[in-house]
C-alpha cells in the first residue's frame, strides 16, 4: 500500500465499507457534487469498481479533455510536445501564485495575510498531495509482478513511498506539513478529508478520478501513466510555491516535489516514468500511445482549471471579509441551533446564522454595526475578548485559527466616526422598557455565574454560553 493515509480503511462515517456497496458511486467527480464521494470510495483498499457505466463515463471525460486540447491548437500530437506544454505551464503558473505573498512597492497588506493564504493553499492541495503516486500501486499484481514493464512502474512507485522506509512517502511528508500548520485533524486516513468543508469540491476532482481509474488498471494503464507523467513534468504544485516562500524550512520540499529524485543517484522520476511509458508503447503500439497522450491531456487540462480556481480563491482570501464570510458560513449550521431569543437589529441571531449558510454578507454587516465589534480594534471587541476567554460563554467554540480570522476582519473594518450611533444587540421582549418599569414577565436566564446563582439578561448582553446540552455551560436564552 502507498502509505498509512492510502492504506488505512476509512471510517464508516466517511466511506461505507466496500462490502456494503453494490457498485461504484454513480457519476464522475464534479458531476452533482460527487467528487468527495468518489474520492472517499477510491481510497478504501477494499473498494471494487466493476466495468460498465463508470468505465465508459471515465473514457468520455478523458476524451472531452483531449478534444478541448486539440481545439486550442496547442497540441501537436506528440508526447514531447505535451511535456513541453506541462513544463511551460508550470513555469508560468508558479510566479502567478508566488506574487500572492510578494507585496508590490508601497503595498500594505492586512496582518496575517500570508498565514491565511498558506493555510488555504495547503488545504487546497491536500487531496492530491497526500496521495502522491498512490495511483501506481494497483498497476502491479501477483500475476504480473515479474513483468519488465511492471518492474519499471514498481521502481517509480518505490521512490514515492520511500523504498520501504516507514512514514517516508511523499504523502507522509505532506501530512507533516499539515500537522505543522495544525490542519491535520481530517488528514488521516485520507478519506476523512472529504468531511473537511474548508477544502473546496474542486480539489477532489482530479485525484478522485485518477484513484478510481487505478482500480481498473487493465482498462486505464496507459491513461494512468500519462497522467502520472504530466504530474512529474509539472513538479511541485504551483499553489505550493508561495507556501515554500513563506515556510522555506517548514517542509521537506524535495520530497513533496514528484519531479525530484529521492536518492542522490539514479534517474529523475520523470525519466523513470517516461521509460515506463516507452515500454508500454513498445508493447501496445499506437493504442498504448493514444492512451498515454489522452491521460496526459486530461491531467494537464484538469490542473489548469483547478489551479485557476484555487488562485482565484487565494486572491479573494486576501480580503479579511472573504475569510470571515467563509468562517461564518462553515460555522452557521451549528450556531443556528442556539440564540433563538437573542436579537440583532430586531431579528433572532439564530435566523441570521441560518441565512448565513447561503449568504454570510448580511450577518457580517450587522455584526460590524453591533456592540460586539469595535471596528479597527479587535483588542477592544467583546467578540474576541471576554466571550472566548477561559471564563467566557464561548470558550473553545472557536479555534485559534478561527480567532485569527475574526481579528483580521475586525481590524480591517474602518473605525466609526465619534458621532455615529451604533446598533446594539437587544435581548428578547420582556425586559424593562424605557420607562424603567418592571418587566411584564421574568427576564430569561443568560447563564450561571461562578457563585451558581442565575443572572438575568441585560440590554446589550450576550448569552453566557453557546454550549450544546450536557456540557459544562449552556445558554437558555
Amino acid at each position: 500500500m502507498h502509505s498509512q493515509q492510502a492504506a488505512a480503511p476509512a471510517p464508516a462515517a466517511a466511506t461505507p465499507a466496500a462490502e456494503r456497496r453494490t457498485g461504484p458511486p454513480h457519476g464522475l467527480p464534479g458531476d452533482d457534487g460527487s467528487a468527495r464521494t468518489v474520492y472517499a470510495y477510491a481510497t478504501d483498499p477494499e473498494a471494487s469498481l466493476p466495468e460498465g457505466r463508470f468505465v465508459e463515463e471515465v473514457r468520455t471525460a478523458i476524451r472531452r479533455a483531449t478534444d478541448t486540447g486539440a481545439a486550442t491548437g496547442e497540441d501537436d500530437g506528440s508526447l514531447d510536445g505535451l511535456l513541453r506544454q506541462a513544463t511551460d505551464w508550470a513555469a508560468g503558473e508558479r510566479p502567478r501564485h508566488l506574487a500572492l505573498v510578494t507585496p508590490g512597492q508601497g503595498e500594505e497588506r492586512p496582518e496575517g495575510h500570508d498565514e491565511v493564504l498558506v493555510r488555504r493553499a495547503v488545504l487546497g492541495c491536500a487531496p492530491l498531495a497526500l496521495l502522491s503516486g498512490a495511483w501506481l500501486q494497483w498497476l502491479s499484481a501477483p500475476g504480473n509482478a515479474d513483468d519488465p514493464l511492471v518492474l519499471r512502474i514498481l521502481a517509480l512507485y518505490a521512490s514515492d513511498v520511500g523504498a520501504g522506509h516507514p512514514a517516508a512517502s511523499r504523502g507522509s511528508a505532506y501530512l507533516e506539513l499539515l500537522r505543522r500548520l495544525r490542519l491535520a485533524e481530517n488528514a488521516a486516513p485520507a478519506a476523512r478529508l472529504t468531511g473537511d468543508q474548508r477544502i473546496p469540491d474542486s480539489a477532489f476532482r482530479l485525484p478522485a478520478l485518477l484513484l478510481a481509474m487505478s482500480r481498473r488498471p487493465d482498462d486505464f494503464r496507459g491513461e494512468i501513466l500519462g497522467a502520472d507523467l504530466c504530474l512529474r513534468a509539472v513538479g511541485l504544485l504551483p499553489a505550493l510555491e508561495p507556501v515554500r516562500a513563506v515556510l522555506p524550512t517548514g517542509a521537506d520540499w524535495a520530497t513533496l516535489d514528484p519531479a525530484d529524485r529521492r536518492a542522490t543517484e539514479g534517474p529523475l522520476p520523470v525519466e523513470r516514468c517516461r521509460a515506463a511509458v516507452d515500454a508500454l508503447v513498445e508493447r501496445e503500439g499506437e493504442r498504448g500511445a493514444d492512451a498515454v497522450r489522452s491521460g496526459f491531456r486530461w491531467m494537464l487540462a484538469g490542473l489548469r482549471e483547478w489551479s485557476d480556481a484555487l488562485h482565484a480563491e487565494l486572491v479573494a482570501a486576501g480580503d479579511p471579509a472573504f475569510d470571515m464570510a467563509e468562517l461564518m458560513r462553515l460555522r452557521s449550521r451549528e450556531g443556528a441551533v442556539y440564540h433563538h431569543q437573542f436579537l440583532l437589529e430586531g431579528k433572532p441571531l439564530a435566523r441570521w446564522l441560518a441565512e448565513c449558510r447561503t449568504d454570510p454578507g448580511p450577518l457580517l454587516e450587522v455584526l460590524a454595526r453591533s456592540k460586539l465589534v469595535k471596528p479597527g480594534r479587535s483588542g477592544a471587541s467583546s467578540l474576541v475578548r471576554g466571550l472566548v476567554g477561559e471564563r467566557g460563554p464561548m470558550f473553545r467554540v472557536f479555534s485559534p485559527e478561527d480567532l485569527t480570522v475574526i481579528r483580521r476582519w475586525i481590524d480591517s473594518l474602518p473605525p466609526k466616526p465619534a458621532d455615529t450611533t451604533t446598533s446594539e444587540p437587544r435581548p428578547a421582549s420582556g425586559t424593562s422598557g424605557a420607562s424603567g418599569g418592571p418587566p411584564s414577565r421574568p427576564r430569561p436566564v443568560c447563564g450561571t455565574p461562578s457563585r451558581g446563582w442565575p443572572e438575568p439578561c441585560e440590554p446589550g448582553r450576550v448569552p453566557r454560553a453557546v454550549r450544546p446540552p450536557g456540557s459544562a455551560r449552556r445558554t437558555t436564552c
